[in-house]
């Protein structure tokens, strides 16, 4: 259904830019012929709707035109971020079943690791054809642009999204074309992006918000899509003025570190007519900050891996209700319990599957008899039906919209050698943004910076405590 979406766009608007990244422009008719000519090349190398297919690239071209192919294939898809280590690389391949790995050109380390320990797995590259098989530049440049059956069925898994969700546990939020279709629908709907948008993401589009109000929302309306690879505050200040963009969307965070960045002038982006934070609570402190600097009035959209996107804040009066999440999307039912005020949602884009240790890696059906989740969020609603998020209950840290489950990292801190107990908690940097702080119990003198080392060969950057406060274990010295 994804592919067909961008059939409709490749047929009635051919010439109009699509994609603007790495000093680049494509068409949608560009992208429909490359995604076209890649397709045909993945089928001939075996792959269809039995594949699960991980994909370890930038916000890039690749990973748009990947994906899509791959949508038309009735493939499965599991994004991954650069940024993981290769441990928890090799474990999301063995969790998801992946049958196939498409990966960066940095990543060649990685490629030839998975090559020795998964020998039956395909390993491709962007440019390269060092692992025996085409590059995806020359499949979706030289290959042929042959008609093709599309094989993706609307409603059979899709997109596997990895996420802490409401459970702190490392897992996938799995999605059809249908729901992502019609969660698309409802936001662009509510939202107003249409074709001649001009949308900024700086988030990246493995995770929920940047897929979503990213590519998915470029895809759905035609709009253009201006697509970075990483967050830079400086750069990202540049294009917000300098590409005429209209709508953006990032973690609270960002707009903090954006409004506390000097420049030479005052600056002001008379194009953006849509600024919205999700990922994480919006407080009003931030808000104001940024409407000080920028003249920017923030627009909360709440929502949460499993649900989707719940609701958002687009109040005639944003300063009366500036911390709030909004009125429901359309469709969306929002229920919140009197005894304990925790959320409850139901919607027609709910995800259907949910995977992870605790269903053996197997797709378990998301949603109860009645439909509902409860993503671990507390809540009220006010007289005028707007939602206010009051907490959580759950102790994951927000760290920029990603999630760190403390568990893991004591988890990985406990298998070193010198260490017999660990217990993370949030470290607040002031600007609403969580990191991970260690106190560590060893039995053997070891100093915070080997630590520091141990985790980052097995975690994610942004997972590595940033203060470890080692101390030693009465019990176990002598």
């Amino acid at each position: 259904m994804l592919f067909q979406l961008l059939e409709r766009r490749g047929a009635d608007d051919s010439a109009r830019p699509a994609l603007v990244h790495a000093g680049e422009t494509h068409t949608w008719g560009q992208l429909l012929d490359q995604t076209s000519r890649l397709s045909h090349g993945l089928s001939d190398l075996g792959m269809g709707p039995a594949d699960t297919v991980a994909l370890v690239l930038p916000n890039s071209a690749p990973f748009l035109i990947s994906l899509l192919s791959l949508s038309r294939l009735g493939a499965q898809v599991l994004p991954l971020g650069a940024e993981l280590t290769s441990p928890e690389i090799h474990a999301a391949l063995e969790s998801a079943a992946c049958t196939t790995l498409i990966a960066d050109d940095f990543m060649a380390d990685l490629c030839r690791d998975v090559i020795e320990r998964k020998p039956g797995m395909r390993v491709l590259q962007v440019s390269r054809e060092d692992f025996g098989l085409p590059s995806l530049r020359r499949m979706a440049v030289e290959g042929i642009a042959a008609r093709m059956e599309n094989h993706a069925a609307a409603a059979l898994p899709f997109l596997h999204l990895r996420t802490s969700g409401s459970t702190g546990i490392s897992k996938r939020v799995v999605r059809s074309h249908t729901s992502l279709a019609a969660m698309a629908s409802a936001y662009c709907g509510t939202a107003g992006i249409v074709g001649g948008d001009r949308i900024l993401c700086v988030t990246p589009i493995h995770h929920g918000m940047g897929f979503s109000t990213g590519l998915l929302a470029a895809l759905f309306s035609g709009a253009t899509l201006i697509l970075e690879k990483c967050f830079d505050r400086r750069n990202t200040l540049r294009l917000l003025a300098e590409q005429e963009v209209t709508a953006f969307a990032a973690p609270p965070f960002v707009y903090s570190v954006m409004a506390d960045t000097r420049t030479p002038g005052e600056m002001r982006f008379p194009s953006l007519r849509l600024a919205i934070s999700s990922g994480a609570p919006l407080h009003r402190d931030v808000w104001d900050k940024v409407l000080r600097r920028f003249g920017i009035r923030l627009r909360q959209l709440y929502g949460a891996s499993e649900t989707g996107f719940v609701s958002m804040n687009l109040d005639s009066d944003p300063e009366a209700a500036a911390d709030s999440a909004g009125h429901p999307l359309p469709r969306v039912e929002i229920s919140i319990s009197h005894e304990s005020a925790e959320i409850a949602v139901r919607s027609p884009w709910i995800a259907s599957w949910v995977a992870g240790p605790e269903t053996g890696g197997r797709l378990l059906a998301l949603p109860d008899a009645g439909g509902w989740i409860r993503p671990g969020d507390f809540g009220r609603l006010d007289s005028q039906g707007r939602l206010y998020l009051t907490g959580r209950n759950q102790r994951f840290l927000n760290n920029a919209g990603r999630k760190i489950n403390p568990a893991e990292v004591e988890e990985v801190l406990c298998s070193h050698p010198s260490v017999t107990k660990a217990s993370v908690i949030p470290l607040h940097d002031g600007l609403g943004n969580e990191s991970a702080k260690a106190v560590v119990y060893c039995s053997i003198p070891c100093a915070p910076e080997a630590l520091a080392a141990y985790c980052r060969n097995r975690l994610a950057p942004y997972k590595v405590p940033r203060l470890i406060d080692v101390r030693p274990d009465a019990l176990r010295l002598k």
